[in-house]
């Protein structure tokens, strides 16, 4: 374990730090810091050397949190803790039997299974905020005053609890008075559309006009978010 912690400063990214960043990856653990950095000015390297920093000095895997807003950016962020812990473990194995050199981009079956021990016995969480609020709620949610732990909804399961609350309403029952209202020929929604659409054009046109808004505001807010 020890010479793990020393082969946790000895990775690549820690050679890769300019003097502002390495200040603070190795400043004291016993206080907080606050790092004020633009976009590529290597935040992420540095945050990642801190936890490196901090393992090797002895604070337990578990205790170690590291937040992010996006998923996009903790994957990342986990991404490369996997990678230095890689370079680290495969340097311990290496030094064990004798070798001399080894690169931590490798991919052999000896590596890997190097990477996942090491990875498993860390411990460090690295996830979003969201994630990680709703981590600590379902093992907190009878003290938050829930009768059941709430669960998280995607899209999907939007749309089949709506179709769900739908027949559960008979508002299928509507179709038939819709039908005789506007003279459809039959007890179908398409049928009662191309009704409303004949007797109601600027109405129907409208409410087109409406949904397809709806449906490219929805499709630029889903891409803004991917994006991120």
């Amino acid at each position: 374990m020890a010479a793990l912690r020393r082969a946790y400063l000895q990775v690549q990214c820690f050679r890769r730090l300019n003097d502002e960043q390495r200040a603070a990856a190795t400043s004291s653990i016993a206080t907080a810091l606050l790092i004020l950095a633009g976009a590529g000015t290597g935040k992420t390297t540095a945050l990642v050397c801190r936890i490196l920093f901090q393992l090797s000095e002895g604070v337990r895997p578990d205790q170690i949190l590291a937040i992010t807003f996006t998923n996009k950016a903790a994957a990342e962020l986990k991404q490369r803790l996997q990678q230095a812990i890689n370079e680290a473990a495969v340097s311990v194995q290496a030094r064990a039997a004798g070798a001399t050199a080894v690169t931590a981009t490798g991919s052999t079956h000896d590596q890997q299974e190097a990477f996942e021990r090491a990875w498993q016995q860390l411990g460090v969480l690295a996830c979003t905020f969201h994630s990680y609020c709703y981590r600590v709620l379902r093992q907190k949610w009878r003290a938050c005053g829930f009768t059941r732990c709430p669960l998280v909804r995607v899209y999907k399961d939007a749309r089949q609890a709506v179709r769900l609350a739908i027949r559960l309403s008979q508002v299928d029952g509507v179709a038939k008075l819709l039908a005789g209202w506007l003279g459809a020929s039959e007890e179908t929604w398409p049928a009662i559309q191309a009704a409303a659409r004949q007797k109601h054009p600027q109405i129907m046109a409208k409410w087109a006009g409406d949904v397809l808004a709806a449906k490219a505001k929805a499709l630029e807010t889903l891409t803004k978010k991917k994006q991120k």
